[in-house]
């Protein structure tokens, strides 16, 4: 089996062909290294294999001349990450917008996500999710061992990028997908910062931080300092049935901070006055009885996955604390 690789001054695509012994191949294969350029015919289609397009030629014709532009020298300056060549022609649309039937498309947005992996094939499939302000979604590149490191070098520094290349339905993820075929260097999205412009500024009854679980993502620490700079002078901390992110805002801003007050409060869960508190009871008053309150420290939330750490015991009677 031949297989090489062919540049028409767009792209680059791997070629296969058959040749009766191994004389018979290595003959074909310097008399295409040793050509101007070649003309290749044959059919495209999935190369299962090596999970990547592939032209199965069965004529191979030797040029004298072309008008195929050589193969581009990579500079250091050049906003060219991936491609040919460092221009995008096709307008940007947003991702928001984008269906099976729409081609051809350009993107422009942040890079948020990569992943590579080496194909059979020795080629490298680049998988990466690109954001543009209006939703996300995954690009891939079949890139080559010789500039992939390069590549995901320069993506990972990108400010942004702007890719090109084909939107389709990638039946491995069954997701929408871009094909790309060129990756070029952007300024990345332009943010504009939110302000509270109110005359009269609100208190924030509810909010929610990182410590409640699977409701917020962001700090106390960053919550306080962003209600500050818009002018508030006061709000409050309602986390899920816990109250771990107070040490957090106590520490940040101490007692009686001028430019801001915190209301320490929580979301809590109440129970039916139908619902039983006590178990096997013998008819004890708790103002009379001696009973004990068992302290479990874990080091997470799951029962599942977490380990305990710490286990602490008090023995209480008549509402006092004996430890």
């Amino acid at each position: 089996m031949l297989i090489f690789d062919l540049y028409d001054g767009t792209g680059t695509i791997t070629c296969k062909s058959f040749a009766k012994d191994i004389k018979e191949g290595t003959e074909i294969l310097e008399k295409i290294k040793s050509a101007v350029a070649i003309k290749v015919t044959g059919k495209a289609g999935l190369d299962t294999f090596q999970g990547d397009i592939t032209v199965i030629a069965n004529t191979i014709i030797s040029l004298e001349k072309t008008d195929v532009p050589p193969l581009p020298t990579e500079e250091e300056d050049t906003p060219l990450i991936f491609g040919m060549t460092p221009s995008i022609n096709e307008q940007a649309v947003k991702i928001s917008e984008l269906g099976v039937e729409s081609g051809k498309v350009a993107i422009d947005g942040e890079l948020i996500d990569l992943e590579e992996k080496e194909l059979k094939s020795g080629k490298i499939l680049l998988s990466f999710d690109i954001y543009d302000g209006t939703s996300s979604m995954t690009c891939k590149a079949f890139l080559t061992k010789d500039n992939s490191k390069k590549v995901i070098k320069r993506l990972k520094s990108a400010k942004g990028i702007k890719i090109a290349g084909t939107a389709q339905m990638d039946t491995f993820s069954n997701e929408l997908t871009v094909m790309t075929n060129t990756i070029i260097e952007s300024e990345g999205l332009k943010r504009k910062e939110r302000k509270d412009e109110a005359e009269v500024k609100r208190v924030e009854l509810h909010m929610h931080t990182q410590m409640s679980q699977m409701d917020a993502m962001t700090s106390a620490t960053d919550l306080i300092n962003r209600a500050i700079k818009w002018g508030m002078k006061s709000i409050a901390i309602t986390d899920h049935g816990v109250v771990q992110s107070f040490p957090e805002a106590h520490k940040l801003l101490g007692v009686d901070n001028p430019k801001i007050k915190v209301i320490y409060g929580v979301e809590a869960y109440l129970a039916p006055d139908n619902t039983k508190s006590v178990y096997n009871g013998r008819g004890q008053k708790i103002e009379d009885a001696t009973y004990c309150v068992l302290d479990l420290e874990t080091t997470g939330f799951s029962a599942i996955t977490e380990k305990i750490t710490e286990v602490r015991n008090n023995e209480s009677k008549k509402w006092r604390s004996n430890r």
